[in-house]
C-alpha cells in the first residue's frame, strides 16, 4: 500500500496542472469560484498568523492583522467580494485597535453569520494576552457581545498567550482552546466554553474553563479538537512524554468533566517514537466516527511523510493502508515543508495538503486517500492527487477546510519577488459521490432546506425506484425508505437531537450522500 500511493503522487507530476472549464473532475480547481477556482486580494494582509472560515451559504470568510489593524473581508459563494458587508459596499471592514500589535490565528462563523477572531493581544511591557472579537453580519463590531465586543484571556502567567482554535456548537455555545507558552518549557492549554453572548458557560468544567491535565505538550495543526453532535469534546495534540514522541488524546463530557468510560479515565496515549520528527511536522483531525487521522514525518532512513489512522482506543486502525499507515512522501519530490494540513470530508475522505518541490520551483499538492488507504483514483487527473501552480516560489499552505459541499478551499501565501499576496483556491468535492445534487455533473436529487427543522424535502430530478436512508455521522442507520418511482418525498426530523447526518441515495445506477444539518 504504502508503495502504491507513492507511485501514484510521483505520476502526478508527469501529468502537470490541468485547468479549464471542460476538466471539471473532483480535485480539479472550481471554476464556478472566481471564474477559474482562484481567487487572491491584495487588500489582504499577506501575513502567516490569519484565520479562514466558510459561513452559511458557502460565503468564505478571511481574517488578518497588521500594525494596529484587524481586517475581515468576505467573499461570496461564486469567490467576489461581498458587497453587503463592511464599509462602502466594499467587502472588507478593518477596524484600529489602540495598543493592539497582536495577531489572527482562528475564524469562526456563526449560523447568523457574525464573525468570531481569535489570536493574541500584543501589550508593550506586559504579558501578551489572547482575545476574541466578534463582528456583526455587516463587520461592525458586535458591541452585545462581551465587554464591547472582546473577550480578553490572561488564565496563564506564560509568554505569548493565545486562542488556536475556535468551534461552535449547534446550540450556538463557542468553545476556544486558549494557549500560554512558557519560555524555556511547554505549552499550557484550557479550554473555555461561552455562552452566545460572550459570558463564560458555568455548566463547564469549573466555571466554564479547564485546564488539561498533562506537562511536556504543544499543540499543533488547526483541528486539535471536535464537537459531536451531544457536545462532547475530543482533542489531541503532540507531547513530548518522557522525552519520547506521544500522540495525546483525551475525551470530555458535555459538562466539561473527563469521559472516564474513554481509553484510562478518559486519555489515550499513542506512542508514534518511531513516525514524529518534531511536533512542527504533524497534522491531526478526527473523523466523523471519533477515529483519529495524522499526517506526520517518519524518522527511518530519509524522512518521509504519512498518513496514519488510529481507533478510538489509540491502536492503529488495521482497515486502513499497512498495519494503520500510508506513505504519502512521493520518492521523486524532496520533502515538503508545509505538509501538515489534513482535513476530512463528510465521507471521510482525507485530504492532505503541502508544498512538494519539483524542478527547483515548489508546488502545492492536494492529496485524496479512501477511507481504506487507498489512492481516490477519482481525485485529481485520475491519479489520487492534484499539482497546483497556483502558490509560487518560496510559498506556505496555510488553512485547508472542507465546505459543506465537500469541496476543498485551501489558502496560502504568494511571496513574488517585490511583494506577498494572499490566496485561496477552491477544488471540486473529493468523492464524485459527494454532494447529493451532483452526480457527474447533472442534478440527481435535491434535499431542502438545509438546515432543517422539521420537514426535510427530497425531491428526485430523475425520478427511478431506489433507496433513502439517513443516519448518524458515526455511520448508524436511523431510518431507510424505499422509493418507486415517486419524485418526491419528505423525512420528519422534528424529533432528532440538533446536529449533522447523512442523507444517502441509492438506486441501481449510483449512490450519492449528502450532509443535513438539524437545528
Amino acid at each position: 500500500m504504502k508503495k502504491f500511493l507513492v507511485y501514484v503522487l510521483a505520476l502526478s507530476a508527469g501529468f502537470g496542472f490541468v485547468n479549464n472549464a471542460f476538466s471539471q473532475l473532483p480535485g480539479n480547481l472550481d471554476t464556478q469560484f472566481n471564474n477559474t477556482g482562484e481567487l487572491f486580494d491584495q487588500a489582504i494582509f499577506p501575513f502567516k498568523y490569519s484565520g479562514m472560515a466558510v459561513s452559511p451559504g458557502d460565503q468564505v470568510v478571511v481574517c488578518s492583522a497588521s500594525g494596529d489593524t484587524i481586517q475581515a473581508i468576505r467573499f461570496s459563494s461564486s469567490g467576489y467580494r461581498d458587497i453587503t458587508f463592511g464599509l462602502n459596499n466594499s467587502g472588507i471592514i478593518q477596524h484600529a485597535v489602540s495598543g493592539f500589535s497582536g495577531s489572527v490565528s482562528a475564524t469562526a462563523v456563526q449560523t447568523d453569520r457574525k464573525i468570531l477572531i481569535a489570536g493574541q493581544f500584543a501589550l508593550t511591557g506586559s504579558n501578551n494576552k489572547a482575545y476574541l472579537l466578534r463582528l456583526n453580519t455587516n463587520g461592525s463590531i458586535d458591541s452585545s457581545f462581551g465587554t464591547n465586543g472582546w473577550i480578553f484571556f490572561s488564565f496563564l502567567p506564560h509568554f505569548g498567550e493565545i486562542i488556536h482554535q475556535v468551534s461552535l456548537q449547534l446550540d450556538g455555545k463557542i468553545v476556544v482552546l486558549d494557549m500560554g507558552n512558557n519560555p524555556g518549557n511547554t505549552d499550557t492549554l484550557i479550554f473555555a466554553r461561552f455562552n452566545y453572548n460572550g459570558t463564560y458557560d458555568s455548566s463547564f468544567a469549573l466555571n466554564g474553563r479547564y485546564q488539561i491535565p498533562f506537562n511536556n505538550f504543544l499543540a499543533t495543526s488547526a483541528n486539535v479538537f471536535r464537537l459531536d453532535n451531544y457536545n462532547n469534546l475530543s482533542f489531541a495534540g503532540y507531547s513530548n512524554y518522557l522525552n519520547s514522541d506521544y500522540i495525546y488524546v483525551f475525551r470530555l463530557n458535555s459538562n466539561g468533566a473527563l469521559d472516564v468510560s474513554y481509553g484510562n479515565g478518559g486519555i489515550v496515549l499513542i506512542d508514534s517514537t518511531n513516525i514524529i520528527n518534531g511536533a512542527a511536522n504533524l497534522g491531526l483531525c478526527f473523523q466523523n466516527d471519533g477515529k483519529l487521522v495524522t499526517v506526520q514525518s517518519k524518522l527511518t532512513g530519509a524522512i518521509q511523510f504519512a498518513v496514519c489512522r488510529y481507533n478510538t482506543d489509540g491502536s492503529p486502525d488495521q482497515n486502513f493502508g499497512q498495519n494503520g499507515l500510508v506513505n504519502v512522501q512521493p520518492d521523486l519530490y524532496p520533502v515538503p515543508y508545509a505538509i501538515q494540513n489534513i482535513a476530512v470530508t463528510s465521507t471521510d475522505q482525507i485530504i492532505v495538503a503541502g508544498i512538494v518541490t519539483e524542478a527547483g520551483s515548489n508546488r502545492t499538492i492536494v492529496c485524496s486517500i479512501n477511507t481504506d488507504g487507498s489512492a481516490n483514483l477519482s481525485f485529481g487527473n485520475n491519479t489520487g492527487s492534484e499539482l497546483l501552480n497556483c502558490f509560487e516560489l518560496d510559498d506556505i499552505v496555510y488553512n485547508l477546510l472542507i465546505d459543506a459541499h465537500d469541496r476543498i478551499l485551501v489558502n496560502g501565501l504568494i511571496n513574488e519577488a517585490n511583494y506577498q499576496k494572499f490566496q485561496v483556491v477552491r477544488l471540486l468535492a473529493a468523492s464524485p459521490t459527494s454532494g447529493i445534487s451532483n452526480m457527474a455533473g447533472n442534478r440527481t436529487i435535491a434535499a431542502y432546506p438545509n438546515p432543517a427543522t422539521g420537514l426535510l424535502a427530497i425531491e428526485l430530478l430523475k425520478p427511478a425506484a431506489g433507496r433513502i436512508s439517513l443516519r448518524e455521522i458515526t455511520g448508524k442507520v436511523l431510518l431507510t425508505r424505499q422509493l418507486n418511482g415517486e419524485n418526491k418525498t419528505y423525512l420528519d426530523l422534528s424529533t432528532f437531537v440538533p446536529g449533522v447526518y447523512v442523507l444517502t441515495y441509492e438506486n441501481s445506477e449510483t449512490s450519492v450522500s449528502e450532509k443535513i444539518i438539524k437545528q
